[in-house]
C-alpha cells in the first residue's frame, strides 16, 4: 500500500511552512517569563540568543521546529530588538551551530513540558492512528485527530510526511485485521458451507 494522497502539493507546503506572525502574534508568543528572560541573558553569543527565542516562538505558535533558513526577517528583527541587540551587531546565523540549535529545541520542550517526536510519541501516534482507522475516519480527518492528539498531549507535531506514513500504516493495519478476521470466519463457518455448495453443484453438472 503506497503512501495515502492526503493533502494537495499547496497544502502540504503550507503545512510545513513556517507561520506569518502578525505583530501582537509576535508579542505573544516572543513574550519571554523571568526564568527564560535569565536563561537568554547567560547565553554570550548574540546569535545564540536570538536563535532560541525565535524556536521558542514559533514552537509555542505551532508546537513544531523550523530549519534556521526558515527564519522570517521581521522575526528576526522584532527579536533583535527585543533583546536589545543593536542593528549593527556582526553576526550571522552560521555561526548558531547544530549542537546549539538541538540543545535549544531540548530546552525549550523541557520547559513547556512537551516531549520531543521520537520513537516513543510515534508510536503513541500510530496506536491512535489504528484506532480512529478501525472507526473508519476519512485520511484528511484522521490526520486532523492526530494534530489534535498532539496538542492535547503535548507531543512535539512532526512534519506531514510522518504523519501522511502514520496514516496509511493505519489504514494497512486495519485492511489486515479485516482481511484475517473474514479468512477465519470463513474457515471455521462459511467454508463449509461453499465446500457442500461446490460439491453440490460439481454433482448437478456432472449428472
Amino acid at each position: 500500500m503506497s503512501e495515502l494522497n492526503i493533502l494537495s502539493k499547496e497544502e502540504r507546503r503550507s503545512f510545513d511552512k513556517i507561520p506569518t506572525l502578525t505583530r501582537e502574534e509576535r508579542q505573544l508568543y516572543f513574550r519571554l517569563d523571568q526564568p527564560t528572560k535569565a536563561y537568554v541573558s547567560n547565553l554570550k553569543n548574540p546569535i545564540n540568543r536570538i536563535g532560541f527565542v525565535l524556536q521558542l516562538g514559533y514552537f509555542k505558535a505551532m508546537a513544531k521546529f523550523y530549519p534556521v533558513t526558515a527564519f522570517k526577517k521581521r522575526d528576526i528583527n522584532y527579536v533583535k530588538k527585543m533583546l536589545g541587540i543593536k542593528d549593527n551587531t556582526l553576526m550571522s546565523f552560521s555561526e548558531y551551530t547544530s549542537t546549539t540549535y538541538y540543545r535549544h529545541q531540548e530546552r525549550i520542550q523541557s520547559s513547556l513540558g512537551w516531549q520531543a517526536y521520537n520513537s516513543d510519541a510515534a508510536q503513541r501516534l500510530q496506536d491512535h492512528a489504528n484506532h480512529q482507522a478501525g472507526l473508519q475516519r476519512k485520511p484528511k480527518r484522521m490526520l486532523g485527530l492526530l494534530i489534535d492528539f498532539c496538542w492535547k498531549h503535548q507531543l512535539t507535531i512532526p512534519t506531514y510526511t510522518e504523519l501522511a506514513e502514520i496514516v496509511t500504516i493505519g489504514f494497512l493495519t486495519f485492511e489486515k485485521t479485516m482481511v484475517s478476521e473474514l479468512t477465519m470466519n470463513l474457515t471455521e463457518t462459511a467454508q463449509q458451507v461453499l465446500d457442500d455448495l461446490l460439491d453440490y453443484q460439481g454433482g448437478v453438472l456432472g449428472t
